[in-house]
C-alpha cells in the first residue's frame, strides 16, 4: 500500500513563498505518492538518555552496513539523525528496543526527496546561473570565470589547490579597495552538503551586485578569498547520479584506500579530519571505510596539503576564516578537541551572539552558538582549528546551515532562505553601528553625574575626554543606536552639546585605508605601521647602524610578545633619555611619533637635532602595549578593535540583577597607565574589570608593567629624563596625577615645560598647555608610569605629551589621527625636545659643557661622527 505523506516544513515554506510556487506543491504530492515509502531509506532522530546509550549509538555507524549518521551522536540528550536502509529497518527497531533507546521518524522516504531535488534541478535549469536549483562543479567553475570577465576590476580567479583526480580547487578573490584585510570563505568540504556550495555562490553574487547599504559596506571593507567547492572530486561524484544514495550522499574525497570496491565506502578521506592540528586525537576514525576517516597522516590528502599551503601564503592578509556546512543551525568556532575557552573565545562568542540574536529577531531562526567541542562534541583535525591555531585570526567561524526541519541534507526549498543565510554571514562582519562624538560642558556637579552615568550604564557610550570639572569640556562617544538616549538625557538636564565627529565609522575608514604599496617595502611615515612592521624596522636599524643602534627588550606581554625598543648611542657614558609610547593601544599617533623621532635622531642633518641626539643615550620603546596595539590592527575599520585602549589580559566579572541571579562574563585588559605601583588604585582609576580605566587587581598585576618596571629600575641610575607620548588633548604634563600640589622640582619642570611648548608652537602654531597632571586634567589620575618613575628615581625631567587631536582646519579626529598628521606631529615634538633640553641645560650645566666639547669630524662621504676629546 502506498503511503502519501507531505512534510509540514514543505507546506509551511510553500505558504511563505510566492504564489508562483503553487505548482511545486502539486509536484510534491505526485512524487511522494509515486515513491512508495515501504522500500525507501528512512532517517530517524534518536536521542540517547544516558552514557550507555550514547556510547552504543556512537559505535553504530562503523559497525553496521546500511546505517549512515547524517548527524552523529555528540552528547547525552542531544539528538542524532541516522539514515537506515530499508532492509535494515527491522534490525534497527530491535537494536533500539534492546537498549531502550527512544527515536522518532525524521524523514520517511529519502528517495522521494532525492526525486524532488533532481526533478527541480531539471525543470528550473536555465541558461544563466541562478539560485533556484543546485549546480554542477563545471557550472560553478564556468560562472566564476564569467565573473572575472564581467567584473575585471573586482574579481580575480584564484586556484587554492588541486585534487586527487586532477581537478583545480578554484575560487575568486573579490576586492573593492586596495589594502583591505582578507576574509577566507570555505564551502563544500563535505561533498553532500550542497546547500553549503549554493550559499557561498549566493554570497559572491550578493557582494558583487547587492545595493543594500549593509551588504555594500561589508563587501567593500574586506578582500574576499572565496572557494565554493573545497572538495571538487567528491562534489562531482555526488552529481554523477544524484538520484542514487551511493552517489548523492558521498561525503569524503575520492582517493582510494585499501582494495577499493565500488561504493564500498573505502574510497576517500574526511577532508575535515585531515588537517594538521590535533590530528586523530578525538572524534576521528582510523578505519578507511568510516565517514570520519582522518587519512593515513595529517595532510595525506592532496586537497588539504595544497590548500594549507595556499592559506599559509595569504595568512598575513587574513582577518577572518568562515566555513559553511550543513545541517543543524549551529554557529561554532574553535576548538573541537577541547571544550576549554581558548584564545579569544569571549570575543568570538560575543560577536556570534549578536549575530544569532539579530537573525532570530529578524527571521525567528535560531542558531546554537559556542565552540565546536561544546556544541557538537569532540572532533579533531578540522580546517577551522588548524587555521586558528596556526595563524591566530581574530574571527574563525563555522556555520552549520539549515535545515532543522525534515529535510536534512536534502533541503528541497533551500533557495527560499538564501537571504537569511547571507544576512547571517553579513551580521558577523558588519561593523557596529556608527557612532558620533559630542562635546558637552557641564555647568554643575549634577551634570557631571549624568555624564558618568551614561558612560557607566549605557553599552557603547564612553568617554574620550573625561569630566575634569565645572565648565570644562567633556568628549563623549555615543553609538548610533543610543543617540536618542543621549539626546533625551541632555534635554532632561538642560545640557547643551556640540558635535565633534559626526560619523566615527567614516573617519575610521578614511584614516585606516592607506596601506603599504605593493611596489614598496620601505618603512615610512605616510601611514600607520603594524606591530610587526615596527619591530622589523627596529631590527633593520640595528643591522644598518650597528655602532649606534642596539635592540633592547624591556619586558613581555600577556600574549607572549616582547616589548621591543632600541638604544641609540653616539658617544658612551652619556645620561639617558627614556621614551615611552603606545601605552594606550588606540593612540596610534603616539607610536608613530616615537618611530619618527628614532629616524630623525639617526638621520637628521639639522645641527640642533644632531646636538640633541649626541648629548644623550636614548632608550626608545614605540609600543609599551604590544598586545593591545596588535588587537587594534586586527580590524582597524571596526571601532571595537581600532579604539581598544587596554591590555588583553582576561578578567572574570559578574553582572548581577538581584541577590540570586548573576551572569559571569569576561572583560579583557587593564589600563596599563593605571597599573603602576605609586598611588595605585587611587582617584582617577577604576576597580570595575570592564572599565576603560580598570587599574588591575593589584599594582603591577599586568606582566607588561611588571617587567617594564624591572627594566626601568635596572637603568634608572642612567636616566636624566623620561618622556611619554599620548593623545589627544594637546597638553604637556608632568607628575603628579594623584594631587595638584607642587611637589619635587615642580618649578623647574614648569619653566622648562614653558620653553618646550614654545618650541613646539613655532612650526605649525600648535598651542599646548603645561602643568602637572592633576591640575591640567582638572581631576586626579593615579597609578601612571611617569608618576612611578618620578617618585622612585627622582629623574629630573619627566613629561607626558598629549599630542595633537585636531587638523589645522579645525576638524577633530581625536584618537583617529589621519596618517597625514604623523610627520607634522613628529616635527613639532622634535622641535619641542630640542627646546626642552636646551632649557634643561640651564639647570644642569654639565650638559652644556659636554655639548661644547663635542667635535664634529666630517668624513669624505659626507657622513659625520661625534668624538669626545680626551
Amino acid at each position: 500500500m502506498l503511503q502519501i505523506r507531505v512534510h509540514k516544513c514543505w507546506i509551511t515554506s510553500l505558504l511563505i513563498g510566492s504564489r508562483k510556487m503553487l505548482w511545486y506543491s502539486v509536484l510534491v504530492f505526485a512524487v511522494v505518492a509515486f515513491a512508495a515509502a515501504e522500500n525507501a531509506h528512512k532517517v530517524f532522530r534518536i536521542t540517547p538518555e544516558n552514557e550507555e546509550q550514547f556510547e552504543f549509538l556512537y559505535n553504530l555507524d562503523e559497525k553496521v552496513e546500511g546505517f549512515d549518521f547524517w548527524k552523529s551522536p555528540s552528547f547525552v540528550s542531544q539528538a542524532a539523525d541516522l539514515m537506515v536502509a530499508p532492509e535494515k529497518l527491522s534490525y534497527f527497531s530491535k537494536l533500539m528496543a534492546s537498549k531502550n533507546i527512544k527515536y522518532e521518524s525524521f524523514i520517511d522516504n529519502v528517495e522521494a526527496l532525492l526525486e524532488i531535488e533532481s526533478n527541480n534541478r531539471t525543470r528550473t535549469r536555465a541558461a544563466t546561473f541562478g539560485w533556484t536549483s543546485y549546480h554542477t562543479l563545471e557550472e560553478i567553475y564556468s560562472w566564476l570565470d564569467s565573473l572575472a570577465q564581467r567584473y575585471p576590476s573586482n574579481v580575480e580567479v584564484i586556484i587554492g589547490g588541486r585534487t586527487y583526480e586532477g581537478r583545480k580547487i578554484k575560487g575568486v578573490k573579490l576586492s573593492f579597495a586596495e589594502g583591505n584585510k582578507g576574509v577566507f570563505i570555505e564551502g563544500g568540504i563535505h561533498a553532500r552538503e550542497w546547500i553549503s556550495h549554493a550559499t557561498v555562490t549566493y554570497l559572491i553574487n550578493q557582494f558583487l551586485t547587492s545595493k543594500d547599504p549593509a551588504i555594500r559596506k561589508v563587501a567593500e571593507s574586506y578582500d574576499w578569498y572565496i572557494f565554493p567547492v573545497f572538495n571538487p572530486d567528491g562534489y562531482a561524484f555526488t552529481h554523477i547520479n544524484p538520484r542514487s544514495m551511493s552517489y548523492r550522499f558521498w561525503r569524503k574525497t575520492r582517493s582510494p584506500n585499501r582494495a577499493p570496491i565500488p561504493f564500498s565506502g573505502c574510497y576517500g578521506t574526511d577532508m575535515n579530519r585531515n588537517w594538521g592540528f590535533e590530528w586523530m586525537t578525538v572524534g576521528a576514525s582510523n578505519d578507511p571505510c568510516s565517514e570520519a576517516y582522518a587519512g593515513k597522516y595529517a595532510f595525506s590528502e592532496i586537497e588539504t596539503e595544497t590548500l594549507s599551503k595556499y592559506i599559509t601564503s595569504i595568512s598575513d592578509k587574513l582577518f577572518a576564516y568562515i566555513a559553511f556546512h550543513s545541517y543543524s543551525q549551529f554557529l561554532m568556532f574553535p576548538y573541537g578537541h577541547s571544550k576549554a575557552h581558548l584564545d579569544n573565545y569571549d570575543e568570538q562568542y560575543a560577536i556570534g551572539k549578536k549575530a544569532v540574536e539579530a537573525l532570530s529577531r529578524r527571521y525567528g531562526t535560531y542558531y546554537k552558538l559556542g565552540n565546536i567541542g561544546e556544541v557538537i562534541g569532540y572532533v579533531s583535525g578540522t580546517s577551522l582549528d588548524w587555521v586558528k591555531s596556526s595563524f591566530k585570526l581574530p574571527l574563525v567561524y563555522i556555520y552549520e546551515l539549515r535545515d532543522r526541519g525534515n529535510s536534512g541534507f536534502l533541503w528541497t526549498l533551500w533557495w527560499l532562505s538564501l537571504e537569511r543565510q547571507t544576512n547571517m554571514a553579513i551580521l558577523i562582519f558588519s561593523k557596529s553601528n556608527t557612532a558620533s562624538v559630542f562635546r558637552i560642558t557641564p555647568k554643575k556637579d549634577e551634570d557631571i553625574k549624568v555624564l558618568y552615568s551614561l558612560d557607566r550604564d549605557v553599552d557603547g557610550i564612553e568617554f574620550w575626554k573625561d569630566p575634569s570639572g565645572i565648565n570644562k569640556p567633556v568628549d563623549l562617544m555615543v553609538p548610533e543606536n543610543h543617540i536618542e538616549t543621549f539626546e533625551y538625557a541632555m534635554k532632561d538636564h538642560d545640557l547643551t552639546y556640540s558635535v565633534l565627529i559626526v560619523d566615527v565609522q567614516k573617519l575610521l575608514y578614511n584614516t585606516t585605508r592607506l596601506k603599504r604599496s605593493k611596489n614598496s617595502e620601505k618603512f615610512g611615515f605616510t601611514r600607520f605601521q603594524t606591530l610587526d612592521e615596527i619591530y622589523n624596522w627596529l631590527d633593520d636599524l640595528a643591522l644598518s647602524y650597528p655602532n649606534n643602534v642596539e635592540i633592547i627588550v624591556g619586558g613581555k606581554s600577556f600574549e607572549g610578545r616582547p616589548i621591543k625598543g632600541v638604544k641609540l648611542t653616539f658617544a658612551p657614558g652619556k645620561s639617558g633619555v627614556f621614551i615611552e609610547a603606545g601605552i594606550h593601544a588606540r593612540e596610534w599617533l603616539s607610536h608613530s611619533t616615537a618611530t619618527f623621532l628614532i629616524n630623525e635622531l639617526l638621520t637628521s642633518n639639522d645641527q640642533d637635532v644632531r646636538k640633541l641626539a649626541q648629548s644623550f643615550e636614548w632608550y626608545v620603546f614605540p609600543c609599551f602595549n604590544p598586545d593591545g596595539y596588535a588587537f587594534t590592527h586586527s580590524d582597524p575599520q571596526n571601532r571595537k578593535f581600532r579604539l581598544w585602549r587596554k591590555t588583553r589580559t582576561p578578567y572574570a566579572t559578574y553582572d548581577c540583577w538581584n541577590e540570586e541571579f548573576c551572569e559571569r562574563r569576561i572583560c579583557h585588559g587593564a589600563d596599563l597607565n593605571r597599573n603602576w605601583g605609586f598611588h595605585w588604585g587611587g582617584p582617577g582609576s577604576g576597580q570595575n574589570e570592564c572599565a576603560e580605566v580598570f587599574a588591575g587587581p593589584a599594582a603591577f598585576s599586568e606582566i607588561e608593567s611588571k617587567t617594564l618596571s624591572e627594566y626601568i629600575t635596572s637603568i634608572s641610575d642612567k636616566l636624566f629624563a623620561y618622556i611619554s607620548f599620548h593623545t589627544y588633548i594637546e597638553k604637556l604634563m608632568f607628575p603628579y596625577g594623584h594631587t595638584s600640589a607642587h611637589l619635587d622640582n615642580y618649578d623647574q619642570q614648569y619653566i622648562v615645560g614653558l620653553e618646550a611648548i614654545d618650541g613646539l608652537s613655532k612650526r605649525y602654531g600648535s598651542e599646548f598647555d603645561v602643568g602637572n597632571i592633576a591640575e591640567i586634567l582638572g581631576r586626579p589620575a593615579s597609578g601612571g608610569s611617569i608618576d612611578w618613575v618620578k617618585a622612585n628615581f627622582k629623574v629630573p625631567f619627566v613629561y607626558c605629551y598629549e599630542l595633537r587631536g585636531w587638523t589645522k582646519a579645525g576638524q577633530m579626529y581625536g584618537f583617529m589621527a589621519p596618517p597625514s598628521e604623523i610627520i607634522p606631529s613628529g616635527q613639532e615634538v622634535l622641535d619641542s625636545l630640542v627646546a626642552m633640553f636646551k632649557a634643561a641645560a640651564k639647570y644642569y650645566p654639565q650638559l652644556k659643557r659636554e655639548s661644547l666639547v663635542m667635535v664634529v669630524v666630517a668624513l669624505a662621504s659626507g657622513a659625520a661622527i661625534f668624538v669626545q676629546p680626551d
